[in-house]
């Protein structure tokens, strides 16, 4: 009679960062996204600059002067629109400068 084995399967999602590499169980992995080179786009393209235009304009609206919120608000109403627009997820940096 063979004896049975105690080994059990699992199916990782390997990746490197730098040098290091990393494994997560399959179930904890929601999406993989291909790596992009990161590139700007608010000084080159129009539409941006009339969408955060449009976002300080609603922020004045509602009176919003701290500026984490400020921030926060202008953050997710530009990733919305360019999502709407280009069906990507960007990564919004918005820089707020007190004077």
């Amino acid at each position: 009679m063979a004896a049975m084995s105690d080994t059990t399967s699992q199916q990782l999602v390997v990746f490197s960062l730098g040098s290091e590499e990393y494994a997560l169980p399959i179930g904890a992995v929601h999406e993989i996204i291909r790596f992009t080179e990161p590139r700007t786009v608010a000084s080159e393209v129009a539409w941006i600059r009339g969408a955060v235009d449009e976002s300080l304009a609603h922020s004045a609206e509602e009176e919003i002067r701290e500026i984490s919120l400020l921030q926060d608000h202008l953050h997710d109403d530009i990733a919305r629109f360019v999502y709407e627009r280009l069906k990507r997820r960007p990564m919004v940096l918005p820089v707020v400068v007190e004077v």
